[in-house]
């Protein structure tokens, strides 16, 4: 089943043009992390927030987890999700210490 991406179109503007227009939606960057798209773009426009600083929560950091070991995705797009899980991660571990 094709996804409409309609929920997810906010994606294709930088972050902080989002954050500006106040449209910086989390349903977005979790519709984007989806397992339902068939083309890294949605994937890697969702990553893009997240390296330019859009909050991480127990969720999207499952996503994130989730899109490191899909292999339907790139590889860089797979690595980059890693490393965003990986570094939440250990902020989670430091925060907890």
């Amino acid at each position: 089943m094709d996804r409409t991406p309609s929920l997810v179109t906010g994606l294709e503007s930088p972050l902080a043009v989002a954050q500006d227009a106040g449209k910086a939606d989390r349903l977005m960057v979790v519709e984007g992390l989806g397992p339902h798209w068939f083309s890294d773009y949605w994937p890697s426009l969702a990553i893009a927030w997240l390296e330019d600083g859009f909050p991480i929560d127990v969720e999207i950091a499952s996503l994130l987890e989730a899109a490191s070991d899909n292999t339907a995705l790139s590889q860089q797009v797979r690595h980059k999700a890693f490393a965003l899980f990986v570094a939440w991660r250990r902020a989670q571990s430091v925060r907890g210490q």
